[in-house]
C-alpha cells in the first residue's frame, strides 16, 4: 500500500525531486483486523449444525443431507437422521431415529417407537406403555416405577427406593427425614416425625404416632398450641396451656368436672354444672344454674325465677305478664302492667297509664297527661283546663279548637 504522510514532504528523499512521499508498509494493526475477522467466521462455520445449500440441508456430520422441509436429527458423535418437522427426534446413544406426532420416544428400545398417553394439561405427551404423567399446573413424564414430587409449582421424579425432598429437586434415600440428617430404621418399623424441615425424630409405628415432630401413644391426643406441641392420654383432653391435660369432663377452666347428666356452665370468673335441660346464667362473669322452667334472675339478689308461659312459648318470670300481639309476645316487668299494641307493635305501659297509638306505633303517656303525636304526651295546665288549653313537654302551649 501507498500511504501520504498528510501531505508533508520527506525532507531527505524528496530533496531537489519535487513532491515525492514517502513509501509506506502494509498496517500490521489494520492486517490484524481483517484476521480476527476472517476466523471468527472460519469458526462459526464450523460450529453450526446445519446449513442450506440450495433446496438441501446439510447436518453437522457433513454427510447426511435433508431436504429443506425437514430437519436434522443428530447425536453428539455419529450419524444423523432427517425428521419432518412435526415429528419427535430420538437419541440414544450414537443412534438417532424419528418417531410421528402420535407416538414418542421408545426408553428401552433403540429404533423404536410407542404410542403416547396425553397428560392433563393437554401438551405433555408420555409413553403409555413405561410412564406416567407428573401434574401441577404443567406436567412431566416419571417411570410408572418412580415416585411424582411436587412443591408449589415444581414438579420432579424420584426413582424407585428414594422419596421425595422438602427441596424441589431432592430425592432422599428412604429412611431419611425431611432434614436430611435424621435416618430411621425400617428394620424396626420407624418412621420420621417433622416439627418442620429441619428438626426430626424417629416415630415407632407400631406403638407411636407423630404429633407435629412429637412421638405420642398410639392411642393419646395430640395437642397443638402457640407453635408448641404435646401428647395427652385417651381419658383426658388437651389443655388450654401447652403440657396440660385435664379430665375428659372438666369444663372450659379445667378445674370443674360435671356428672354425664351434666354440663358445663362457665363465665369468666368460675364454672357451674347444670342439669342437661337446665338453664345457664351469666351475668358480670359470674355462673349459676337455673331450672328448665325458670329464667335467670339478677345476681345475687335473686338467681333464679319461677316462670309461666305465653301464648308463643315465651316464659314469663310469676311477676311479670305477657304483652303479646299476632304471633309475638314480651315480658312486661310487673304483673300489674298495661299492655298496649298497635297492629304491629307492642308496649308495656303503667296500670294508670294511657295507652297511646299513632297509625302503626303505640307508647303511654302518664294519667297526668294526654296524648298527644307521634310520641308526644300534652301536659294539662291548672289555669287552662276547662277550656281545654294544654302545654306539650316542649313548652309550647296547644289550643283546642271546638
Amino acid at each position: 500500500f501507498l500511504q501520504a504522510e498528510d501531505g508533508i514532504r520527506d525532507p531527505l528523499w524528496s530533496r531537489g525531486l519535487g513532491d515525492v512521499y514517502k513509501r509506506q508498509g502494509i498496517n500490521a494493526e489494520y492486517m490484524g483486523i481483517l484476521f480476527m475477522a476472517y476466523l471468527a467466521i472460519l469458526t462459526l462455520f464450523l460450529l453450526s449444525l446445519t446449513f442450506t445449500d440450495g433446496k438441501q440441508l446439510i447436518c453437522k456430520d457433513n454427510n447426511t443431507n435433508c431436504n429443506a422441509q425437514d430437519e436434522c436429527c443428530c447425536p453428539d458423535k455419529g450419524k444423523c437422521s432427517c425428521c419432518q418437522k412435526s415429528d419427535s427426534c430420538c437419541v440414544d446413544g450414537s443412534f438417532t431415529w424419528c418417531c410421528n406426532k402420535d407416538t414418542t420416544c421408545s426408553k428401552t428400545k433403540v429404533n423404536h417407537c410407542v404410542p403416547k398417553k396425553q397428560c392433563a394439561d393437554n401438551k405433555t405427551m408420555c409413553d403409555a406403555n413405561t410412564d406416567s404423567c407428573c401434574c401441577t399446573t404443567g406436567c412431566i413424564c416419571c417411570s410408572k416405577s418412580d415416585q411424582c414430587c411436587s412443591k408449589n409449582l415444581d414438579k420432579w421424579c424420584c426413582k424407585s427406593g428414594t422419596k421425595c425432598g422438602s427441596t424441589p429437586g431432592k430425592c432422599l434415600e428412604e429412611g431419611t427425614c425431611e432434614d436430611e440428617k435424621t435416618k430411621c430404621l425400617s428394620k424396626l418399623d420407624e418412621s420420621c416425625c417433622c416439627k418442620n424441615s429441619t428438626e426430626c425424630t424417629c416415630c415407632k409405628d407400631a406403638k407411636e404416632k407423630c404429633c407435629f415432630g412429637v412421638c405420642c401413644g398410639k392411642n393419646a391426643k395430640c395437642c397443638k398450641k402457640d407453635g408448641k406441641s404435646w401428647c395427652c392420654a385417651d381419658d383426658k383432653k388437651c389443655g388450654q396451656t401447652v403440657g396440660e391435660c385435664p379430665k375428659n369432663d372438666a369444663c372450659k377452666d379445667n378445674v370443674t368436672v360435671c356428672k354425664p347428666n351434666e354440663k358445663c356452665c362457665c363465665g369468666d370468673e368460675n364454672c357451674s354444672c347444670c342439669a342437661t335441660d337446665g338453664k345457664c346464667c351469666i351475668e358480670d362473669g359470674i355462673s349459676w344454674c337455673c331450672k328448665g322452667n325458670e329464667k335467670c334472675g339478677k345476681y345475687p339478689d335473686k338467681k333464679c325465677r319461677s316462670t309461666h308461659q305465653c301464648s308463643d312459648g315465651t316464659l314469663c318470670g310469676d311477676d311479670e305478664s305477657c304483652c303479646c300481639t299476632g304471633n309475638s309476645c314480651t315480658c312486661c316487668g310487673n304483673k300489674n302492667n298495661k299492655c298496649c299494641v298497635s297492629d304491629y307493635h307492642k308496649w308495656c305501659c303503667g296500670y294508670y297509664d294511657y295507652c297511646c297509638t299513632g297509625g302503626t306505633v303505640v307508647w303511654c303517656c302518664p294519667k297526668t297527661m294526654r296524648c298527644g303525636a307521634l310520641r308526644n304526651c300534652l301536659l294539662y295546665t291548672s289555669d287552662a283546663a276547662d277550656e281545654g288549653l294544654g302545654v306539650d313537654l316542649g313548652g309550647r302551649r296547644i289550643i283546642k279548637k271546638k
